[in-house]
């Protein structure tokens, strides 16, 4: 029995051993695939259509059935007929294929949101939070306030509508006035970039970091050194 233990021993080594090796080359590309399905997330069953919006801004999904060097012909859903639609490539401002937008979803066109939640508004305890895009449905500013706080912010989506996941570019000023309260008076002013998670219905969630530069006093003691502020928000958005 006692010989058998050593040879038992080595083949659990090695078992462990190939074990660690493959989830250490799987795991990573596993993370990688999680965090790009959160960020570009749509619900199942939604089909991957082609995208055109022109210089006014309005938009048009279906499926691009022919397209030469100065028009493209696009077929979709108006009305609850198929029709067939011939566009001009100088009336175009952009065009994207296999554009993952459900041509049905009401809203397709809006450029506005409001955020309602925790931690949003400059990190307040609750805030509020307005976002336009300004072009190409992908790029927008965004303003904020609340209980004890406020923020502004350079957007850019990673999907062609509001609806859509974006990373941003924020500052945000916590605390008002110079009382040493460290609820309501002036903790600091940060500067640093986020990521914002928007599911397609109200739900959304925000990360990010800062650089303290500036800091009040109500910022505690023990943070009074730390040049770094974590910014994480929770609440839903209406789009409009």
């Amino acid at each position: 029995m006692s010989t058998h233990i050593p040879m038992i021993q080595k083949t659990l080594k090695k078992t462990t051993e190939s074990i660690g090796l493959l989830l250490s080359a799987i795991l990573p590309k596993m993370s990688l695939r999680l965090l790009a399905g959160m960020l570009l997330t749509v619900p199942a069953g939604v089909a991957a259509q082609d995208l055109i919006i022109d210089h006014s801004g309005t938009r048009y999904t279906g499926r691009i059935t022919s397209e030469d060097a100065s028009n493209i012909v696009m077929q979709y859903e108006h009305n609850g007929e198929t029709v067939d639609s011939t566009f001009s490539k100088n009336d175009i401002r952009e065009l994207n294929y296999n554009v993952t937008l459900d041509p049905a979803q009401k809203g397709i066109n809006d450029r506005n949101a409001f955020t309602f939640g925790l931690g949003a508004g400059g990190s307040s305890i609750v805030g509020v939070e307005y976002e336009r895009l300004l072009f190409a449905h992908r790029y927008g500013i965004q303003i904020g306030g609340g209980l004890n706080g406020a923020s502004f912010g350079l957007n850019v989506h990673f999907l062609p509508t509001i609806r859509s996941s974006y990373a941003s570019v924020q500052y945000w000023y916590t605390g008002f006035g110079h009382r040493s309260n460290y609820w309501f008076g002036h903790r600091y002013m940060a500067v640093g970039p986020s990521v914002t998670w928007r599911a397609k219905k109200y739900f959304t969630a925000t990360a990010g970091v800062g650089y303290v530069f500036d800091k009040g006093k109500a910022l505690p003691d023990y943070a009074d050194d730390f040049p770094i502020d974590v910014k994480l928000s929770i609440g839903i958005y209406l789009p409009f």
